[in-house]
C-alpha cells in the first residue's frame, strides 16, 4: 500500500513538472509576442519624435522576464531529464 502511495506521488510530481514546463513554453511565446510589440511601440515613438525611455524600459523588463522564462524551462527539463534517466535505470 505504501509503494503505492510514494509511486502515485512521483507520477504526480512529474506530471506537474510538464505541466509547468508546458506553462513555461506558452509565457516564452507570450513574452516574445510582447517584445516584438514593444519594439514596434519604440519604433513608433521614435519616428513621432517622442521619448524613448519608458518604452525602453518596459522593454528591458520584457526581454529580463524572457531571459528568466528561459532558465526556468531549461531547470525543469532537466529535472524531467533526470526523472526520466532514473526511470530508465531502475
Amino acid at each position: 500500500m505504501q509503494s503505492l502511495d510514494i509511486r502515485t506521488g512521483l507520477a504526480l510530481a512529474k506530471l506537474l513538472a510538464v505541466a509547468a514546463s508546458t506553462e513555461a513554453d506558452c509565457r516564452i511565446l507570450e513574452l516574445h509576442a510582447r517584445i516584438d510589440e514593444q519594439r514596434q511601440l519604440i519604433e513608433e515613438l521614435a519616428i513621432e519624435g517622442h521619448d524613448l525611455a519608458s518604452a525602453t524600459i518596459v522593454l528591458d523588463s520584457l526581454q529580463l522576464s524572457l531571459i528568466l522564462c528561459v532558465q526556468e524551462r531549461h531547470r525543469l527539463r532537466s529535472q524531467l531529464d533526470a526523472n526520466r534517466a532514473v526511470d530508465s535505470a531502475a
